[in-house]
């Protein structure tokens, strides 16, 4: 017999298999922490993009009433139509700041699918470091004992 223990060579593949596993769901949680900066980044920009959107539509309203009082038709027609023009693009940056919403959503089940897939993985290689161990400890036990005789 070659003194090699098969089981202590299967346990030691089973560990490095799980430890492989570990670091794919360590770098697909990496990934994702990235994607939600990089989103929630975009978010902010969004943000801000909308109350600067409101503040013009407001601009544009309070000319539409001095041109009113004005009696000044044709520009409150200009700044009627700028005002909606900025509505409009209100809407595409709420329709984008839900989209990226979603996007966030998204990224929390895969988050939470990797977050298990590490746990599963960091259970099988305890599992198999604690054969690994248990059965070394007989090997060394046995080994000792051929020794002895």
């Amino acid at each position: 017999m070659s003194g090699r223990d098969y089981e202590l060579d299967r346990l030691k593949s089973e560990m490095e298999s799980a430890q492989r596993e570990i670091d794919r769901a360590k770098e697909r949680l990496d990934y994702i922490g990235s994607r939600r900066s990089s989103i929630k980044s975009e978010i902010d920009s969004i943000k801000y993009r909308i109350a600067d959107y409101k503040r013009q539509i407001e601009n544009e309203y309070q000319a539409v009433r001095i041109c009113k009082q004005a009696r000044d038709r044709i520009s409150a027609d200009n700044h009627r139509y700028a005002a909606q023009s900025f509505k409009n693009a209100l809407q595409r940056e709420y329709d984008m700041k839900n989209s990226c919403y979603d996007q966030l959503n998204a990224l929390k089940s895969d988050f939470e699918s990797a977050l298990a897939a590490l746990r599963s993985a960091k259970e099988r290689k305890r599992r198999a470091r604690e054969a690994f161990n248990a059965r070394l400890e007989t090997v060394r036990a046995n080994r000792q004992s051929k020794y002895r005789r």
